[in-house]
């Protein structure tokens, strides 16, 4: 079995990775711009992202990118531009400041075309808003 983080976007964007390779879109065709996030980019750039785990793309630029830390760092959530009761599940914490999501294992999908409507879940905990009704 292979690992491969997958996520489509808007504007043609795309990123991929598996063991073997990583593969993103960086450009779109028809500006020339950058077709991923910005603050997705800049990690990315930056040496930042050793091996991205899980990724979700938002409408209006938003993206959740759950990734390791070059030189065991660690896992990193990062965010932009997330409906603001998603972002705050996922940046939950306890009383003692420790996070009370498991990035490791945390699944996020975001409805294309409707920033308020998702699914995400961690291994322990789950929530959802705007699904259809057969699946809530």
């Amino acid at each position: 079995m292979c690992d491969t983080t997958f996520g489509f976007g808007e504007n043609d964007a795309y990123f991929v990775e598996c063991p073997s390779r990583r593969c993103m879109c960086s450009e779109t065709a028809a500006t020339g711009s950058n077709a991923l996030p910005p603050g997705m980019v800049e990690s990315l750039n930056d040496g930042d992202v050793a091996r991205g785990l899980q990724i979700a793309f938002a409408p209006g630029g938003g993206f959740m990118f759950v990734f390791y830390q070059p030189g065991s760092r660690g896992v990193r959530l990062q965010t932009s531009k997330l409906p603001t009761a998603l972002a705050t599940w996922l940046f939950e914490e306890d009383s003692t400041g420790e996070s009370q999501r498991d990035f490791k294992n945390l699944q996020v999908s975001i409805h294309a075309t409707k920033p308020d409507s998702y699914w995400a879940a961690d291994g322990k905990m789950f929530m959802w808003k705007g699904i259809p009704v057969k699946l809530g």
